[in-house]
């Protein structure tokens, strides 16, 4: 019994270690005929990479033999994976400049050279004043396009900015308002049946626009002095603009719907004259009289009437506020204190004052605003509204390093200011001053409304900046003479 179950356990102990090497020896044939077929891919992919090299040195050789050939025939061998088939073609001088107009920009964005954009900048420039000069002679809406001169300055500041070489499509926009106005017509007009007034009309179009289109101020006053809320090509795509921006597309739909006899007479555009100094009175969406309301009812208290002209300047102001470098005071509504400060004192310290590649430096936090689209607003603002802006304009070129232009522009604040003082000795009054965003210039500001705390502060810091001006003419007047007699 004990021998059988012994011969029993060695049978299946030699059984299991037949299996055993049996098993292995599989293994090791499935690992040689793995190894023999890798061999053979690699020996063809080589293979295959030497025949490519070969072939691509040969071409490279009968290039280079029938170079003359190829030019003769005005052909390029082919490129790329799949090939292209390109004629050699000789660009005349005015094609290669027009390639060659295209520079890198900042922080390597393609931009273009100044000859390609300046003179989208110059026409926008011409085309705003001509229309404030429209505006300076009538205030009737058909005589003053107050949609066309918005977007006579978002083309500038567009090409200005950018350095693009593709003007800002201004003519899209205008089709875009006239779209609007064409399904106002057939929908909301067309409702009447004939029956309706320039009251009734009135009301609609505000509907429209307002609840239907949902166009809107921005929901707070920090809001309202963005670019994006003032360029009259953001605001009509956006549906989101500031009283200034949203009054010049009022205007838009009430001149052409003169232009089409829907309106039968004049209207008028009112705007709040609210600036926001209360935090809970929020900018309010413009809206329209009659003449006959005009006339007969008056404009309301909490209202002033915007003309284009008015609307140009609200949204230049905003502009400037936008990008004005400095802390901007609302107790006087400008931010020329600080910027006039850095100017005289800039030697003695370098804070608020302008370094290229960066901006204005802080005391604390990062630079904010842009030195040069402030310049572009004021600027402007120095043409078509207010002198004060001329000062404001030479202080921010003498920042720019443009001492000639800067003294120049004092200078000539400087006379008005003597003029402006003979004149009130005379009796005259003082010229009207704006300083509201949504308001209009044609009274001088309230200053127990604008002004907070001691009315004497206000006084002080008036008298401080008149004498830094003083010596900042003494200081500009040193620099050029000194770069007189360094030529």
């Amino acid at each position: 019994m004990q021998a059988s179950t012994s011969s029993s356990c060695a049978s299946s102990s030699l059984s299991s270690s037949s299996s055993g090497g049996v098993f292995v020896a599989a293994l090791l044939t499935q690992k040689k005929q793995n190894h023999h077929q890798n061999h053979h891919l690699q020996n063809r992919y080589r293979s295959r990479r030497k025949t490519r090299t070969m072939a691509r040195q040969n071409e490279d050789n009968n290039d280079g033999n029938n170079s003359n050939r190829e030019e003769k025939e005005g052909q390029f061998s082919k490129a790329g994976r799949s090939g292209t088939n390109r004629k050699f073609t000789e660009y005349s001088e005015e094609e290669l400049r027009a390639q060659k107009a295209f520079v890198q920009g900042d922080f390597g964005k393609v931009s273009t050279a100044k000859e390609t954009w300046e003179p989208f900048v110059r026409a926008s420039r011409a085309g705003l004043l001509d229309e404030m000069q429209k505006c300076e002679n009538s205030t009737e809406m058909l005589d003053c396009d107050a949609v066309l001169a918005s977007l006579f300055i978002a083309v500038e500041d567009d090409a200005f900015k950018s350095r693009t070489s593709v003007c800002l499509p201004q003519e899209a926009y205008v089709k875009r308002l006239r779209k609007l106005m064409d399904e106002f017509e057939m929908r909301d007009i067309a409702y009447f049946n004939g029956q309706y007034d320039d009251r009734m009309v009135l009301k609609a179009l505000e509907r429209y626009l307002y609840e239907e289109h949902q166009y809107r101020p921005p929901v707070g006053w920090m809001e309202a002095f963005s670019p994006y809320r003032t360029y009259f090509h953001n605001v009509i795509a956006q549906k989101v603009g500031i009283p200034a921006s949203l009054a010049a597309l009022y205007m838009g739909c009430v001149q052409i719907l003169r232009a089409r006899e829907i309106l039968k007479d004049e209207a008028y555009v009112l705007i709040s004259s609210s600036r926001g100094l209360d935090p809970d009175v929020l900018p309010r969406t413009p809206w329209g009289i009659t003449k006959d309301d005009y006339h007969n009812l008056g404009i309301p208290a909490d209202a002033r009437w915007c003309t284009p002209k008015m609307s140009i300047q609200m949204q230049l102001r905003a502009l400037k506020r936008a990008f004005w470098p400095w802390t901007w005071d609302d107790r006087r509504d400008t931010g020329i204190e600080l910027a006039l400060k850095a100017a005289v004192f800039g030697n003695e310290d370098r804070m608020q004052t302008a370094v290229k590649g960066v901006g204005i430096i802080q005391p604390t936090g990062r630079p904010f605003g842009d030195l040069e689209m402030a310049i572009r607003a004021t600027e402007r603002l120095a043409l078509v509204a207010e002198p004060e802006n001329i000062r404001d304009y030479g202080i921010l070129l003498y920042h720019s390093q443009r001492y000639k232009e800067a003294y120049e522009q004092l200078q000539k604040y400087q006379t008005w200011r003597d003029e402006e003082f003979e004149r009130l000795q005379k009796g005259g009054k003082p010229s009207a001053v704006a300083i509201e965003v949504d308001g209009t210039p044609n009274t001088a500001p309230d200053m127990s409304k604008w002004l907070f705390g001691d009315p004497s502060e206000y006084a002080e810091q008036v008298a401080r900046e008149e004498q830094w001006l003083k010596q900042l003419m003494l200081i500009l007047e040193r620099e050029l003479l000194e770069q007189t007699l360094n030529m």
